[in-house]
């Protein structure tokens, strides 16, 4: 059991225990009982499903492959788009979206010559495409009941998540689309030796590809699509629609089987997928006679979910934004599935999947990219269109088209080929007649998720600022009052983002550790303990975020109360972070409880394409690729010391992540300073607007005056903030709107 935490294993289970229900402990014994005891090996037995059982689960209405591929084409299933408007589509691509024709193509010949970029790893299979592999390290997993098979660190064979990827299948849309642009006949073929070689080489339950609902789920969300892509290809021959059936009916099953895993365990964007998993499979093979009970179950399991996996603003429980788009999907594809096949979903449903859109709005950068808080494995739900995984505008495009929102269009720039995939052709004139407009807010606040942004304007080379302070759950990192900047739209400070889930250690211990983020630590430690690769212990307790509009400051705070594992005990952490509009930011940290000396440390990740030179005096000259210098000032106090890494392994620090596998040096300076709480200390933010250089001074122009004990805190703090010849004075209270006087 790998954790930070170094005191007894029995105390850190007690500790672990304590998070979880009495229920989801009761389960996860039982299931690990289980597994351990080969009861699993029982339960879900490593048998195919003879043609027999097939047949009887299609009703007994086929009596082969042949039947069953002339009934697929010959009806009328409820889908997304119908696969005899083939021809149609392809003029609707080769016009509308004729540029990006070449790098469809591209995707596909790469898939064709099984050449993948997945998970930052890049592989290829020299023949058949082995399905078992490790992408990260010449390895593959064996070839056992999935029970049997540990894929969690310490002792796993490497990082799992390269090989879920793989197997996923979503690269085969890319096939698809690729077909329905050119009408080549190689992308359909290439389609059915891959999807008979996946088949052939995991036989049911056995291996790691038969391990996770969730990934049972994201394939038959593929396999579906894929079949409407090549339906009306010879590729598409009788054995190979009954392999399909058969593999299909059998992950039906063992998804609705172990569906009470996460329920109990994992119920978050897993329950959900699962869920999705079973609609799709329903809906698309209703000819299985489990079908409409898989349809009710599924259905329930997301509608009734949704108040618990969404909160009122719009922003998802799993406290990351890879993972809220995730969720976003399973609820669109659910929505959107449900009424094209005669149903009516909840209203509530498609409110709150345009509150989860407004919440992407809100946190895409002007240069189109996103914060990478929380957990980011890259994860997306279906990939329709040529833009990666960390492209969040094609959401938003699907959006403007969905709920007729300008703003939604302003944001994403252009029309996204996914908004055809999944709206059909109405959406290019439902794109072509809607107003682009900005948002009228640049202030968005999101209580219940604890996540505020900022910008000066909605235009590319605006600047940005994202404040965090979630709720610890979910995907969630030690990340508490964490700060993104972008300066004239390029980035400054920046979350690093995931880099492993299930590989070494201690660079999962470090990415999702508060050292990681723009943010404070306290003697060197989080503000939680990691533990195994997905949770924490000693969770913080009350964090809230407020954000206020008043005069020429808009004021954004957070606070927790996290630290419980240290020897003083519980330490509240309150950031405030002031907008003085058009000029500079000021980020003020107050530190109260605990007892006794501490060392706290201020951090600042740079972007990767960031020059950083630390002067002498500890002030900070951040330059962007285009030139632009941003001064990192910090208040005058004793004590306080600075460093630059980049880099640095020895202890780590000073790197970054481009998406999940991936890692870079990149600039990192932390400010530290020993006292004894209340601490307080303060950065001002000074980009440079053109000009001849300016002295930036930072003070207190007045001393705190404390309210109640010592250890609550400040009622007011004071800045003097001197640029060039003026000075600025802020009175800046516990609550309430932030005064600023001109020098």
């Amino acid at each position: 059991m790998l954790s930070e935490y170094s005191g007894p294993r029995w105390l850190a289970l007690w500790h672990e225990m304590r998070t979880l229900s009495v229920g989801q402990n009761l389960y996860r014994v039982w299931y690990e009982f289980c597994r351990m005891s080969g009861l699993h090996k029982r339960y879900y037995r490593a048998e195919p499903v003879p043609d027999e059982a097939l047949r009887e689960a299609l009703g007994g209405r086929f009596a082969g492959g042949r039947d069953l591929l002339d009934h697929l084409r010959g009806r009328q299933v409820p889908f997304f788009f119908d696969w005899r408007e083939r021809h149609r589509y392809a003029a609707i691509l080769n016009d509308r979206f004729c540029e990006d024709r070449a790098a469809c193509v591209a995707l596909a010949d790469a898939i064709c010559a099984h050449r993948f970029d997945l998970m930052g790893c890049r592989i290829e299979f020299a023949g058949e495409i082995d399905w078992h592999r490790l992408l990260e390290k010449d390895a593959a997993w064996p070839r056992r009941h999935w029970s049997a098979i540990n894929i969690r660190c310490p002792h796993a064979l490497g990082e799992i998540k390269t090989t879920f990827e793989l197997n996923r299948h979503q690269f085969w849309l890319h096939l698809g689309r690729a077909y329905w642009y050119t009408g080549d006949p190689k992308y359909p073929a290439e389609w059915a030796r891959q999807a008979l070689s996946w088949i052939r080489a995991n036989p049911v339950e056995i291996g790691v590809n038969w391990m996770s609902n969730l990934e049972h789920a994201i394939r038959v969300i593929q396999w579906t699509w894929s079949l409407q892509f090549f339906l009306d290809s010879p590729a598409v021959t009788p054995d190979l629609v009954w392999e399909i059936a058969r593999t299909l009916l059998a992950k039906g099953r063992h998804i609705r089987r172990d569906i009470a895993y996460s329920l109990h365990v994992m119920p978050g964007n897993h329950l959900l997928g699962d869920a999705l998993g079973l609609v799709f499979l329903a809906l698309f093979f209703p000819e299985f006679q489990e079908a409409e009970a898989w349809r009710r179950y599924g259905l329930e399991v997301l509608y009734g979910q949704l108040p618990r996996q969404v909160r009122p603003d719009g922003t998802s429980v799993e406290s990351s934004v890879s993972y809220h788009r995730f969720v976003l999907y399973f609820y669109l594809l659910a929505d959107l599935l449900h009424r094209v096949s005669g149903g009516s979903p909840p209203p509530r449903v498609r409110e709150h999947i345009e509150k989860m859109i407004e919440v992407l709005q809100a946190v895409t950068k002007p240069d189109g990219t996103t914060s990478l808080h929380g957990d980011n494995d890259n994860a997306k739900t279906i990939f329709l269109s040529n833009e990666g995984p960390l492209d969040y505008r094609p959401t938003l495009a699907t959006g403007a088209c969905l709920f007729g929102r300008a703003d939604f269009k302003h944001t994403a720039g252009c029309l996204s080929q996914e908004a055809l995939w999944l709206l059909g052709p109405k959406s290019l004139e439902a794109w072509d007649v809607l107003e682009s407009r900005p948002p009228a807010a640049t202030l968005f606040h999101f209580p219940d998720g604890g996540l505020a942004t900022w910008r000066s304007a909605w235009t590319p080379d605006a600047d940005y600022l994202l404040l965090k302070c979630a709720p610890f759950t979910g995907h969630c990192e030690a990340d508490l009052g964490h700060v993104d900047l972008s300066v004239g739209g390029k980035p400054v400070l920046v979350d690093g983002g995931t880099y492993t889930y299930n590989g070494p250690w201690e660079w999962r211990v470090f990415f999702r550790s508060t050292l990681a983020h723009n943010t404070v630590s306290v003697d060197g430690r989080s503000q939680a303990l990691g533990h195994r690769s997905f949770r924490f212990l000693f969770h913080p307790r009350a964090t809230a975020s407020t954000a206020d509009i008043g005069g020429e400051v808009e004021c954004m705070r957070a606070w927790h109360r996290s630290f419980a594992h240290l020897a003083g005990g519980p330490i509240r952490h309150e950031r405030t972070v002031l907008v003085v509009r058009g000029e500079y930011w000021v980020v003020l940290d107050r530190l109260t409880g605990g007892r006794g000396e501490h060392v706290f440390a201020q951090h600042w990740h740079f972007d990767p394409l960031v020059r950083v030179a630390l002067e002498a005096s500890g002030r900070v000259v951040a330059t962007t690729d285009d030139g632009r210098a941003v001064h990192f000032v910090p208040m005058d106090r004793p004590g306080l010391v600075a460093d630059l890494a980049e880099g640095d392994e020895d202890p780590i620090q000073g790197w970054t992540t481009r998406g999940f596998g991936t890692k870079m040096p990149a600039p990192c300076v932390t400010y530290r300073w020993r006292a004894s709480a209340p601490a307080l200390l303060a950065m001002v933010i000074v980009p440079d607007r053109g000009g001849p250089p300016r002295a930036i001074r930072l003070g207190q122009a007045e001393a705190n005056r404390a309210v109640g004990p010592a250890r609550g805190p400040a009622e007011r703090v004071v800045l003097a903030v001197r640029i060039g010849e003026t000075e600025d004075v802020l009175t800046v209270p516990a609550t309430g709107v932030v005064a600023l006087r001109r020098g």
